[in-house]
């Protein structure tokens, strides 16, 4: 395993620490990252994550300053032309979600790390649930 695309609810239970998943998520990606495996986001996760962070601080420098260590944690995938028209015609019921698979592809990722698989296509042997994962790297909760 060399690449992982994150799914944004993995990237908000890092960034959120009143969240449930908080303590295993910030465990795994630090033990993923010891281990040398590229992490990818999308773009979009960027945004909404930078959402999120503004506001919960109401700052917007401390927020911006919080984005600049979070660019530089992550690899980005791409969304562009040829990833939109893929989720235009995807049939995903839930754009927010053929965003981030469609992005994910672009960048081939051993697998697609989500709380949510059934946001997915159920054959897709790369998706693959975060708590597995945490299981299989032994992060701590």
């Amino acid at each position: 395993m060399k690449k992982l695309f994150l799914d944004a609810n993995v990237v908000v239970d890092f960034i959120d620490g009143t969240s449930r998943h908080h303590i295993i998520t910030v465990s795994l990606i630090k033990a993923l990252r010891k281990q040398n495996i590229r992490l990818y986001i999308s773009p979009s996760t960027f945004v909404i994550i930078n959402h999120l962070l503004y506001k919960y601080i109401g700052n917007r420098v401390t927020a911006n300053q919080k984005m600049i260590l979070l660019s530089k944690m992550f690899n980005f995938s791409t969304e562009d032309q040829m990833v939109m028209d893929q989720v235009s015609n995807s049939g995903f019921s839930d754009l927010e979600d053929a965003v981030q698979y469609f992005s994910a592809r672009t960048v081939k990722p051993d697998f697609i790390v989500t709380h949510n698989n059934k946001d997915f296509p159920i054959n897709d042997k790369t998706i693959l649930n975060f708590h597995f994962l945490a299981g299989k790297i032994n992060a701590k909760y």
